[in-house]
């Protein structure tokens, strides 16, 4: 017998007239324990943090996240040594901290994260910082490890860390008759003239695309056997690039 469901906190599952958990207590004419993920239960909370701290976004990515993944090879991976505590972490924290450390966790990013909250409690972890992985902003926890390294390494990287947009919107505090004459104004000039704006490659790629696909034939069944004949010579002569074919 079912008594219970377990299930991600999205709108699709929870919601009061149409969620998939409502479909279901009405499907068999009796309620049911709601379980939540407790993984999405942290999500949610986190993401009303960072809603606030960077904004909100429609977009799957954190772009702060996202640029500071990109600077990962330039910046230095050490964390400085500090005089006073990040935060003030109390002794039962320090404890569970460590003894989470001597469990065996089935997910790899659970033990990364205790790492970098043992650094941040300043437990004695001799562990070097990984180089950031997944950001996408389902993944709760990808958050809070993006969050704990760079608060770990943002001091030995204070001027790669100037990610803001600052330094070529500042001229917006000028008045506009002067924006000519700012040096953040001309330099967003020769940004914004640059922009390629237009989708042109794109069209002309789809559109050749499809006409290779109708030169061709028009059967769907011999298009997947063309697409796969295709798939096949470009493993069994992977060497030959344009230039090389040029030369011959």
């Amino acid at each position: 017998m079912v008594i219970g469901m377990c299930f991600d906190t999205t709108a699709s599952n929870t919601g009061k007239l149409n969620g998939a958990c409502t479909l279901l207590e009405k499907a068999m004419g009796r309620n049911l324990v709601w379980m939540a993920c407790r993984h999405h239960k942290f999500e949610v909370l986190l993401a009303c943090i960072y809603s606030v701290c960077l904004g909100t976004s429609t977009g799957p990515e954190i772009l702060f996240f996202k640029r500071f993944r990109e600077k990962w090879t330039e910046m230095n991976h050490t964390p400085e040594a500090r005089s006073t505590s990040l935060i003030i972490v109390s002794d039962a924290i320090k404890a569970f901290i460590k003894c989470q450390l001597e469990v065996r966790h089935s997910r790899d990013d659970y033990l990364e994260f205790l790492l970098l909250a043992a650094q941040i409690a300043e437990l004695l972890v001799d562990v070097a910082i990984r180089k950031p992985g997944a950001r996408h902003r389902a993944r709760w926890m990808a958050k809070a490890i993006y969050a704990l390294k760079i608060e770990l390494l943002f001091t030995v990287n204070k001027t790669i860390f100037n990610l803001n947009s600052s330094r070529i919107t500042s001229f917006l505090d000028v008045l506009v008759e002067n924006w000519s004459d700012t040096p953040s104004f001309q330099v967003a000039a020769v940004f914004v003239k640059n922009l390629v704006c237009i989708n042109d490659s794109a069209e002309r790629g789809v559109a050749l695309v499809q006409h290779f696909n109708e030169t061709i034939t028009k059967d769907v069944e011999q298009k997947q056997f063309l697409l796969q004949v295709v798939e096949q010579h470009r493993k069994n002569f992977a060497e030959y690039t344009r230039e090389l074919l040029a030369k011959i």
